[in-house]
């Protein structure tokens, strides 16, 4: 197993393309909205239509999707060393399990970078998928990130309050950033607590000569940095009345925050970073889409994200990593606790390019939620690093 690719975020699936190009049947698994959106594609890239579509969804057994047959799983058993399954859902474990079950020789997963509905990758899966237990995981998360510095931004309350816990918890020295020293109160008293170095940083984002004086105060006072956790952002109701769309007020307040303050940090810490061998940075994006009402938001991360994709070759060699990982909708302040998840189902996605090189790598927080981290880093190994071609 190599390291991530270096050409592209979006790893090649050219291995797996020429061993499904030549298997007697293929089958997609499952039937969401990802793979519905990617079905051409998938096609692209198998380098052939699928023969079967199967879906534990019994209301879909025998329809047809694009002129091919809808099956149960069970039928896949059937014929189970003659045909090649791509699971097309990102929580593939589950299904994964019920495919070994069946006998199916070849098991494949579909990897969607899910903000531009886009197939990301093919990943060949070879390996148990079983959480190793709580033990192992505390031990593991602790060995990869004790005893490193990091800046976390917004980390008075909400994603970034929890992320902070996180890291204290492995031994991670902490940066606190947040709109005043009061607010940091609670999470600089839990730090302390756990007996790790922690220290305020107050800085308003939306004014670009404070975050600047801020990352100079860095550069001077705390100049070994680790990990930069680019989390603050704000995303303000629209006042939408007739044509859905924000105000320019609105799309500059985002921006400031949601995009030029990570930028400027990031660009800021990197040269050091680099100086050092050693740095990694986590900007925190959204999949949010098809929401005009919120477009002064999403603007901002797609504008962060292209950022990213843009930057991360030129760190490629040098020891400093720049990723992107999406939470889901969190139950937080920012959506008035309305999201389909926990705060803490995030953790995990967000520890792991901390802990992995995740160079350009853009991640779903989601697809590592109720894994322990050790589960979690095979899981992202197995996504995000090179197959072995044999």
């Amino acid at each position: 197993m190599t390291n991530v690719g270096s050409n592209s975020p979006f790893l090649s699936t050219s291995v797996v393309s020429e061993r499904i190009i030549y298997s007697e049947r293929l089958c997609f698994f499952g039937m969401g909205e990802l793979m519905r959106s990617c079905f051409d594609q998938l096609v692209l890239a198998c380098g052939r239509r699928p023969d079967l579509i199967s879906d534990n969804n019994p209301t879909l057994w025998g329809t047809l999707y694009r002129g091919i047959p809808v099956v149960q799983p069970a039928e896949l058993g059937t014929h189970s060393s003659a045909v090649d399954v791509v699971i097309t859902v990102s929580q593939y474990e589950s299904v994964y399990q019920q495919l070994v079950e069946l006998h199916v020789a070849k098991i494949y997963i579909a990897e969607f970078e899910r903000s531009l509905f886009r197939l990301a990758s093919l990943r060949e899966v070879r390996m148990t998928l079983k959480d190793d237990g709580a033990a192992e995981d505390r031990d593991c998360g602790s060995e990869l990130l004790k005893g490193r510095f990091a800046l976390v931004t917004g980390a008075a309350r909400g994603l970034g309050f929890e992320v902070a816990r996180a890291l204290a918890d492995a031994g991670v020295s902490l940066m606190l950033h947040g709109r005043s020293i009061e607010s940091l109160a609670n999470i600089l008293a839990y730090c302390r607590n756990r007996g790790v170095d922690a220290v305020a940083i107050p800085a308003d984002l939306g004014d670009i000569r404070a975050v600047e004086d801020l990352g100079r105060a860095l550069g001077s006072d705390f100049p070994h940095i680790d990990f930069l956790i680019n989390n603050a952002a704000i995303s303000p109701p629209a006042d939408i009345d007739g044509f859905p769309h924000a105000s320019n007020v609105l799309f500059d307040a985002c921006f400031r925050v949601n995009t030029l303050a990570p930028i400027a940090l990031s660009n800021i810490l990197i040269p050091g970073m680099i100086k050092r061998g050693y740095g990694k940075i986590v900007n925190i994006t959204s999949s949010i889409s098809s929401k005009p009402s919120a477009m002064h938001y999403s603007c901002s991360k797609a504008a962060l994200d292209k950022y990213v994709i843009d930057l991360y070759t030129s760190l490629v060699g040098s020891g400093v990593s720049i990723s992107l990982v999406d939470p889901g909708w969190l139950r937080t302040p920012m959506s008035d606790f309305k999201g389909l998840y926990e705060t803490q189902s995030a953790i995990n996605g967000i520890l792991l390019p901390l802990m992995l090189d995740l160079n350009g790598c853009w991640i779903s927080a989601q697809a590592f939620s109720g894994m322990g981290i050790a589960a979690a880093l095979k899981k992202a190994q197995q996504i995000y690093y090179e197959p072995s071609k044999d």
